[in-house]
């Protein structure tokens, strides 16, 4: 892809399109930047690109700054369905994201990418340290916070691509084609960007759009898309599940974890034995393992790098122990299905504190878990009473007008042998910058709690007792 002086306009300045903004500088394009947030909003970041002679058009996307481009690179957060970019389109100029840039200068390596409603961070991660653990050299990029286009520049022949992909990133491949794409599940999410499931399904679908039988594409076998992301392809198909044995692929032989992909069952290690727990984790182990195998990984480096594996920041993170409550960060849960693999991922009477900008799910479908696992609910954030009322009648709800508020009420709550379970079922934009944030507050909270305050916290003001 020649990219020296071409008219190339990114649009969107978060990571991504800050990412792809100083690569494209630095490959000699002429680089226009528009975000709808203004100058003081931006400063923090945009101070990056200071001085490589990229111009700035900030709080608003004017159509003028549209006259002449060659090339419009948009980041994942900006619809698709934007009027500024259904204009682009009615003026025929090519729209790709940053993944799609990156792809023309590593189409030449092998390229694992991950994909999923949920688990793939903790799966692109542990695919990433199970290769450093065989000697390889990896870069594990993409969604999972760590743009592609800032890598490039290091990446040698003898490197191993993992991305973690999100359907937002899909939407605007032409040519990205990985070695092996992997689709850990497809439950409903992002109603709020996509009209129906069906749509949303379709952006995740692209991950094979350009896949032939020389790759491969790994499925989870109880999900029930998967049989429509084999029917869209010609990779060559490989299985994990956490439920029922697979004949090629990943599974659970009693507690064993087992990969068969070459004709012998070969066993890495007890699911007992991980240091991530729950259903969900051993699949997304399983998914790993099955990845690795197919990249010739020995079976030694596979356990040992298994094993050591702690999991990742804001999922399921374990945070503290005080009086014997545990206390656990799951800010990443950001859907109705998240929270109800949380809720399954303990056997110990749980306070859920959840909440925030709601993204279009069905919460009564965790009325029967909460009523078997949920001591009580502390709910914050804009979409507290729509929980609220799906929820109505399954455990003692309380409201927060605060986070802080709600940490402290949901310790004052709690009980010796009890989890304090964050896992809000919604986006954080209301109340954070990113789920990150949310969960970096909740962890500095809790680690400020003491262990004499449990005597002192009043519970705060019940809005509602549905005991």
């Amino acid at each position: 892809m020649e990219l020296k002086d071409k008219n190339i306009l990114v649009v969107g300045l978060g990571k991504s399109g800050i990412s792809a903004s100083k690569f494209l500088a630095k490959k000699g394009a002429k680089v226009t930047a528009t975000d709808l947030k203004s100058y003081e909003e931006l400063k923090g970041s945009i101070v990056q690109l200071e001085g490589m002679g990229i111009k700035l058009e900030l709080g608003e996307h004017k159509d003028q700054v549209l006259y002449g481009m060659d090339l419009i690179i948009i980041s994942p957060g900006v619809p698709m369905n934007s009027s500024f970019i259904l204009n682009a389109k009615k003026q025929n100029i090519p729209i790709i994201g940053d993944l799609e840039l990156a792809y023309n200068f590593i189409n030449h390596l092998p390229i694992v990418a991950v994909t999923g409603t949920k688990g793939k961070t903790t799966t692109t991660t542990l695919i990433g340290e199970i290769l450093k653990e065989d000697g390889r050299k990896v870069v594990v990029a993409g969604n999972i916070g760590k743009p592609i286009c800032d890598e490039i520049e290091e990446i040698t022949d003898e490197h191993i691509i993992v991305l973690e992909v999100s359907s937002f990133q899909l939407e605007t491949i032409t040519k990205f084609k990985p070695h092996i794409s992997i689709v850990l599940n497809v439950t409903v999410d992002h109603m709020d960007r996509y009209e129906n499931v069906q749509e949303y399904v379709e952006a995740k679908m692209l991950i094979v759009k350009n896949q032939n039988e020389k790759d491969y594409i790994i499925l989870n076998n109880e999900n029930k898309y998967s049989p429509l992301f084999l029917a869209s392809t010609n990779a060559v198909p490989i299985y994990f599940s956490g439920v029922t044995p697979v004949d090629v692929g990943a599974f659970l032989k009693g507690e064993q974890l087992t990969v068969n992909i070459q004709g012998t069952d070969k066993e890495i290690c007890s699911f007992k034995d991980l240091k991530i727990k729950g259903p969900h984790n051993i699949e997304n182990v399983l998914a790993a393992i099955s990845t690795v195998e197919l990249l010739k990984v020995s079976q030694e480096n596979i356990k040992n790098a298994v094993l050591k594996f702690s999991g990742v920041e804001h999922r399921q993170e374990f945070v503290r122990e005080i009086n014997k409550i545990t206390f656990i960060n799951n800010s990443q849960g950001t859907n109705v299905d998240a929270v109800m693999k949380s809720l399954l991922s303990y056997d110990m009477p749980i306070i859920l504190i959840a909440g925030g900008r709601d993204k279009g799910g069905d919460f009564t479908l965790l009325r029967e878990i909460v009523k078997e696992r949920v001591k009580a609910i502390v709910l914050i954030g804009e979409a507290k009473e729509l929980i609220h009322k799906a929820l109505d009648g399954s455990t003692t709800i309380y409201e927060e007008s605060s986070f802080e508020s709600a940490i402290k009420l949901s310790y004052s709550l709690a009980k010796s042998g009890d989890c304090v379970l964050l896992s809000p079922g919604c986006a954080s934009f209301d109340m954070f910058k990113n789920y990150e944030e949310r969960g970096r507050i909740f962890k500095n909270v809790v680690l400020n709690l003491w262990s004499g305050e449990k005597n002192m916290v009043q519970p705060f003001p019940l809005v509602t007792d549905h005991s």
